[in-house]
């Protein structure tokens, strides 16, 4: 088995149809037409557990990429948080973005998961809602925010910030887009350098407490809470729950404290989520992948096409 990295979608696909690869993984949504036009390629489709979503900076009062007219910080109201949410258009996002290849997130894992809500409540796309929401908090001419994402680490990552961008210029926040390459980008945001960046994370134990010890929990560093927390986000009524959940062998008990976590932290919006990715793999005629919600590709699980 040869093992071959190369990080853009367009000559993974080319180096497909030419015949120096035999499966690739994560050819651009865009590019299936080609993949289901050609005879001699076939793809798989799998939804994962990898949230994409935003991370507001809750944390100080001051951000570096917001300017608002009172000098405050407007993330840190949880009424602009909710109405940032609202105003994001996640269906059309999936379906127009994403082809389909994605499913809508209301929370922070799919729905039914271990910890998660068995069926969360829809966000619903709202933006008069959104507007009001916003004048209620004070900013009823909406402030300004730039938006910080990769451009080369998510499905199509650029292009979903670039559209929640335009959503939250509609209801009165002014916004710019700030897209940059990954090894640029996770630097910057270890070092909190941003004020409303993208994140992208999969549940790998199959459960809420893989996201929340480290993007939710208060930071505590030598316990390894919220290590990856670059928002800020802290409520004690979050940690008073969560934290024994962790800890609780009980899976009945774990479960519910869970799910009790996730409610809070879904009040609270300390991330903004826009939907899970669904992992694709496109391979030669006569070979099949069984694809994974962990978004792994093993050559193990490469097989011969049922005839």
């Amino acid at each position: 088995v040869k093992m071959v990295p190369v990080p853009n979608a367009g000559p993974r696909l080319t180096g497909l149809i030419s015949g120096d690869y035999d499966l690739i993984e994560n050819p651009a949504a865009r590019d299936l037409t080609r993949v289901k036009q050609d005879p001699k390629l076939s793809y798989v489709a799998t939804p994962s557990t990898r949230l994409i979503f935003f991370q507001p900076d809750i944390g100080r009062p001051q951000s570096p990429f917001v300017k608002a007219a009172n000098g405050k910080n407007p993330l840190q109201d949880l009424r602009v948080r909710r109405a940032i949410s609202m105003a994001i258009d996640r269906k059309a996002m999936v379906e127009r973005l994403m082809d389909g290849m994605a499913t809508v997130a209301y929370q922070y894992m799919p729905d039914g998961m271990f910890g998660g809500l068995a069926h969360a409540p829809e966000i619903k796309f709202d933006p008069e809602g959104a507007k009001k929401l916003l004048a209620e908090a004070g900013y009823p001419d909406g402030f300004e925010l730039t938006l910080s994402s990769t451009n080369d680490r998510y499905i199509n990552d650029a292009q979903l910030t670039q559209a929640v961008a335009q959503y939250l210029a509609r209801v009165g926040i002014k916004t710019k887009v700030d897209a940059m390459t990954a090894s640029i980008y996770f630097p910057k945001r270890a070092k909190r350098e941003f004020s409303f960046a993208m994140g992208g994370w999969p549940s790998e134990n199959g459960e809420a407490s893989g996201l929340f010890q480290l993007w939710v929990a208060s930071t505590d560093s030598p316990k390894g809470q919220g290590t990856s927390n670059y928002g800020g986000f802290s409520s004690a009524e979050f940690d008073k729950v969560y934290i024994p959940a962790a800890d609780t062998m009980d899976s009945a008990k774990r479960k519910a404290m869970l799910e009790q976590a996730t409610k809070i932290a879904l009040d609270n919006v300390p991330l903004i989520p826009l939907h899970f990715e669904s992992s694709i793999w496109a391979m030669k005629k006569g070979l099949t992948y069984d694809g994974r919600r962990d978004q792994y590709t093993l050559a193990a699980f490469v097989k011969p096409a049922a005839k």
